[in-house]
């Protein structure tokens, strides 16, 4: 039983990371798409 608890606590911590790095990238798309939008916006 404390093998499993070990097991899920440490899948538990893999997906946060994962989930974090994710959420990372989005935004760095959106900051992305936005300097696009706003240098053709110049030209």
């Amino acid at each position: 039983m404390k093998r499993l608890e070990k097991s899920v606590i440490e899948l538990t911590a893999k997906l946060d990371a994962i989930t974090s790095e994710l959420s990372k990238s989005k935004q760095d798309v959106t900051i992305e798409k936005t300097q696009n939008h706003a240098s053709k916006g110049i030209l």
